[in-house]
């Protein structure tokens, strides 16, 4: 049980998130100094409040378990991140920065709609994501991140969070977001 606690907790959401973009931005090409500067300006203007969002609106601080009242930190997740586009385009973004950002409305819209007419877990989805987004950029960290996503899914079910069902939803709807990336 406290290893499931633990990996639910690493691999929160709003924990890769941030980690998995700044990996990605510099896998793909962007200096170290650059990818920290763009995620830094996503931290402020987009993540911040919806980090804030979700801890004022669960009851376990970063966790809302009634899928019902999930839609506040979605609504501002994706607001919050969209509009976060126009200033970085603004500041002439890279095109790598825009498509993840433009990939981030994408997938927070799509999993703000499925947790309004399902629970499925967002922890195992938003690694799946990664997971998917990083095949083209590095093998070995998709595999870690696939692997990872293995080991999160079992620890929602272990800590009774999500049935296996929501569980491989999470995944394969985080896969999906993640090759969206490849559509722009």
């Amino acid at each position: 049980m406290r290893s499931a606690e633990f990996l639910s907790k690493v691999f929160h959401p709003l924990a890769v998130l941030p980690v998995s973009a700044l990996l990605f931005l510099n896998f793909s090409g962007l200096s170290l100094a650059d990818s920290v500067y763009w995620i830094f300006l996503w931290t402020i203007i987009s993540l911040l409040p919806t980090t804030l969002t979700t801890y004022y609106t669960g009851e376990r601080g970063l966790n809302v378990p009634e899928r019902e009242k999930r839609w506040k930190p979605f609504f501002v997740g994706v607001s919050s991140l969209a509009l976060s586009l126009v200033p970085f385009w603004v500041l002439s973004a890279p095109d790598v920065v825009l498509k993840l950002g433009a990939t981030g409305v994408i997938a927070i819209t799509i999993f703000g709609l499925a947790n309004y007419f399902n629970k499925i877990s967002i922890h195992t989805g938003s690694i799946a994501c990664a997971a998917a987004l990083f095949t083209i950029v590095s093998s070995r960290a998709a595999a870690f991140l696939a692997l990872s996503s293995v080991l999160v899914g079992w620890s929602r079910v272990e800590l009774e969070r999500h049935s296996l069902v929501q569980v491989v939803q999470g995944g394969v709807l985080g896969v999906i977001c993640g090759l969206v990336f490849l559509a722009l």
